[in-house]
């Protein structure tokens, strides 16, 4: 979980109590303490709050009474090399960022710094002036031009003979397996490792889902372990291209066509 900088912070003159019910919501397992004008004055773990208490202090109690004083901090503008190194070499896992009068501003966490996200989209052509032609004109439904116009285009680029848009990937998913009339009794070979839609798409047409391990180099379903999970009630194999790296496919094909599957 990354929190926001909001769910980090508490005021030094805020409860213990209001602490620990801080850190519960963030699951970050301490907060940055903030004086009245802003500044950050200490920091305050659920250990600090936990030892506090051992020692007899109340829940009531300020949180300054718990909070440590002597924390590290950088400056907003510190690169991401100068906070993963500190990170590092003072074996923590958050260092709050100030700016030059001593106000909190952010904080930097290994999970914050190296966020790989599983997909980015290119938004870099006319994306925005269609969506905006498409509220003025108020087509926003599946007879607005834009959808015909993409299927059309999208056929063209793919060599088909037609393409038919969906409302998301798993609809994509279901009308592929219903159109090949698969159903109740039959089985779909799948990849352990992929979104729940994978299978949810199987079990929505009525059929079953057969899990099948993934290559360690590509993350996608082995070749090498299908054919152990083939039987007789067997209609196709569902392959899914997991984080940009496609799946071994001419294996997969070829075992398809030995067994009369679909893919």
């Amino acid at each position: 979980m990354v929190a926001s900088i909001e769910q980090m912070v508490i005021k030094a003159s805020e409860s213990l109590k209001e602490a620990l019910n801080k850190i519960n919501l963030n699951a970050q397992g301490l907060l940055f303490v903030l004086d009245d004008e802003g500044k950050l004055c200490g920091t305050i773990t659920d250990g600090d709050v936990r030892r506090a208490l051992l020692d007899g202090i109340d829940t009531r109690a300020p949180v300054s009474r718990a909070m440590s004083k002597d924390f590290y901090f950088l400056s907003v503008d510190a690169k991401d090399s100068e906070i993963i190194g500190m990170l590092a070499k003072l074996d923590i896992t958050h260092i709050p960022l100030v700016s030059s009068d001593g106000k909190l501003a952010d904080y930097a966490s290994v999970s914050r710094i190296r966020r790989i996200p599983i997909m980015e989209p290119y938004l870099e052509g006319n994306e925005l002036a269609y969506v905006t032609d498409c509220v003025k004109t108020n087509w926003l439904s599946s007879q607005g031009k834009y959808v015909s116009e993409f299927e059309t285009k999208f056929s063209d680029l793919c060599g088909g003979s037609y393409a038919l848009a969906v409302c998301n990937g798993t609809a994509a998913l279901h009308l592929a397996l219903m159109s090949l009339g698969i159903g109740p009794g039959d089985e779909v070979i799948v990849p352990d490792i992929t979104f729940a839609a994978t299978a949810n798409a199987v079990i929505h047409a009525g059929a079953v889902p057969v899990f099948v391990d993934v290559s360690p180099v590509h993350w996608g379903i082995d070749p090498d372990l299908i054919e152990a999970a083939i039987t007789s009630k067997t209609k196709a194999i569902l392959p899914v291209h997991l984080y940009g790296h496609p799946c071994d496919m001419d294996p997969i094909l070829e075992i398809a066509r030995n067994h009369r599957l679909k893919v």
